[in-house]
């Protein structure tokens, strides 16, 4: 009896099955699948090719459950599309979880909890141990992704075109983010971006660079650095006011701009020190794929047992 776990995103996919009887576990990176990107013939075949390199003889009908953690199926339709692709890949019992609520679920298990997600996008994800989820932003980078790696380029493209036309000057930033681009002055920023296929992409792009300069004591850098820090600290507080549980409440954060050594994760959590925030930050127990794989488990009504959570939290991908 085999029960299975899945992560996809826009650029991989990653899968972990669990053997119960002998507490097997079999570990598989595939290619992305990403719904609302790849569209459902795209991500069908890719679960396909993922499936069958994972589980033992492809005989799915040994698969008691799977749990799919996708980018792209927040809305009900594309649950119901991500469900119907299960069942055509031979697949029965299935749950289907977003990328966000995945995180959560890794970090909280089904308890109460905030989940802060900072990457090219940004959202908040907040349980009260219910079972039901409450997002917080996450609207798109139209409408929102504040204190994202879009947010963060953004920021940086704006603050080199308030040089220009300001006649200040230009930053080491600002240089960099010239060179980044290919770009002669700052005006040629403006026609770069609206030319761009993906805007928020290629905002994004320059994140890195500009955590790089914040981290080497760049000072117009360190300004944007707190800036998107101070507005995801806004989104997590937002998140709190949804929590039933007094303070002070755990929270997990997520992301490469949250990453170990990101100057936004510093400035973050020494936001959170000095104004005596009520949060706690936990780590995630386990990898994506390995949370999704327990919560087929437990969704089927099967126990995990200690023996397997350990062995599950060593899995890396």
């Amino acid at each position: 009896m085999y029960f299975l776990g899945i992560e996809g995103g826009g650029t991989k996919s990653a899968g972990v099955l669990i053997d119960l009887p002998g507490d097997a576990i079999y570990v598989q990176n595939g290619p992305p699948s990403a719904l609302s990107a790849l569209g459902k013939d795209a991500c069908q075949k890719n679960l396909d090719e993922l499936i069958g390199a994972i589980l033992p003889g492809d005989d799915r009908s040994q698969v008691a459950a799977v749990t799919f953690g996708l980018s792209g199926v927040g809305r009900q339709a594309q649950r119901q599309t991500l469900l119907q692709i299960a069942k055509e890949l031979g697949l029965t019992s299935t749950s289907v979880l977003t990328d966000a609520e995945l995180l959560h679920f890794s970090a909280h298990s089904s308890g109460p909890g905030i989940a802060l997600i900072a990457g090219t996008g940004s959202i908040c994800l907040v349980s009260d141990g219910r079972g039901d989820y409450k997002q917080v932003g996450g609207w798109g980078f139209l409408l929102g992704d504040d204190g994202s790696g879009y947010d963060l380029g953004k920021c940086a493209v704006q603050s080199a075109l308030t040089e220009h036309e300001d006649a200040l000057g230009l930053s080491a930033l600002t240089k960099a983010v010239l060179l980044h681009y290919g770009a002669g002055t700052p005006t040629d920023l403006i026609s770069m971006v609206y030319a761009a296929d993906n805007p928020q992409v290629w905002l994004a792009s320059c994140a890195r660079l500009v955590c790089d300069l914040a981290g080497s004591g760049e000072e117009h850098a360190l300004t944007l650095v707190q800036g998107v820090a101070g507005r995801l600290i806004e989104l997590c507080l937002r998140g709190t006011k949804y929590m039933s549980q007094r303070p002070p409440h755990q929270a997990a954060i997520f992301g490469g701009l949250l990453s170990a050594n990101s100057p936004v994760r510093a400035a973050f959590m020494q936001s959170v020190r000095e104004n005596k925030i009520m949060i706690d930050l936990v780590e995630p127990g386990y990898i994506p794929a390995a949370a999704a794989g327990m919560h087929a488990m437990q969704t089927a009504g099967h126990a995990v047992s200690d023996k397997l959570r350990q062995q599950l939290r060593t899995l890396v991908l």
